[in-house]
């Protein structure tokens, strides 16, 4: 899935400063920035699991549908940002693959994210549609320890959204393996992949997470998580923590739940994730 908080944007802030401070650099350096730039400050491309960032190896039932709604944001000091609300849908193409779409609605308040295309002041409050994503996940190895493999390819969908300054465009292809496994009432697993991005930007993005049950019906979750980029051998990363529940509340519903921070950023201190939260409902019918 992808929601969640801001793998790209996470270091936007950063490299508009690195502009600003070679402002007097010579022309072709300060346009292979600012294009670093455009690229960096899309919405997150994230193959996830919800409350969580990090995904599992579960795929939804054969002919089956699971529909999510979602509100998820972050803080920093500098900006706000959520998708409120987001949408996603998945379908159970077999036993062990299933396709899904997701579509948020994009809201900024504060800073712009693309202060260079938009016409907002650092007070106004934005929104539109912002970045959809297609995610095809197959679990092709099924024993004690699961591995899945979880494409996604996530694009804009309004050019309004673009000139108002929410999203970019950018288009990314998420290529993360995934591997779970379950030991009584503990579930472990984690997540490694690759972003490739308008060919211009690399991206790892990696995971872990464990989760149990408390009670039946009732998880508690946690992880660590991050990102590394690279262009043109200059690097930037960042790692966040979340915590999370998810609660089968009643018959074909779950509520999902999780708060989370940075632990660890190469952006400057006021520009660092402070917090981000998800909350959804799941209806399996």
């Amino acid at each position: 899935m992808n929601t969640r908080p801001s793998l790209l944007r996470d270091l936007q802030v950063a490299v508009m400063a690195g502009v600003a401070t070679l402002a007097l650099a010579p022309r072709r350096i300060r346009l292979s920035l600012a294009l670093w730039v455009s690229l960096l400050a899309c919405p997150a491309h994230l193959v996830a699991g919800p409350p969580l960032v990090t995904d599992d190896t579960g795929t939804v039932e054969a002919g089956q549908y699971e529909v999510l709604v979602y509100a998820a944001g972050e803080h920093r000091d500098t900006n706000d940002s959520a998708e409120l609300p987001g949408l996603e849908i998945t379908y159970g193409l077999n036993a062990a693959m299933d396709l899904s779409f997701t579509i948020p609605r994009q809201v900024t308040d504060g800073e712009p994210v693309f202060s260079a295309e938009s016409d907002a002041t650092d007070s106004d409050s934005e929104s539109g549609l912002g970045e959809a994503s297609i995610g095809w996940k197959w679990r092709f190895y099924d024993r004690a320890v699961s591995v899945a493999f979880a494409p996604s390819y996530s694009f804009p969908m309004s050019s309004v959204a673009q000139i108002r300054g929410l999203i970019e465009d950018s288009e990314v292809l998420s290529l993360p393996v995934i591997v779970t496994t379950q030991t009584h009432s503990w579930e472990l697993g984690g997540q490694l992949g690759y972003d490739l991005i308008n060919d211009e930007l690399d991206a790892v993005v990696y995971g872990i997470y464990a989760a149990n049950e408390l009670t039946d019906g009732l998880r508690v979750l946690g992880e660590i998580w991050g990102a590394d980029f690279v262009n043109d051998g200059n690097t930037l990363g960042f790692t966040n923590w979340r915590v999370g529940l998810e609660w089968s509340a009643f018959e074909h519903f779950t509520i999902l739940a999780a708060l989370g921070g940075g632990v660890s950023s190469d952006l400057e201190p006021d520009e660092r994730l402070r917090r981000d939260y998800f909350f959804g409902v799941a209806w399996d019918p």
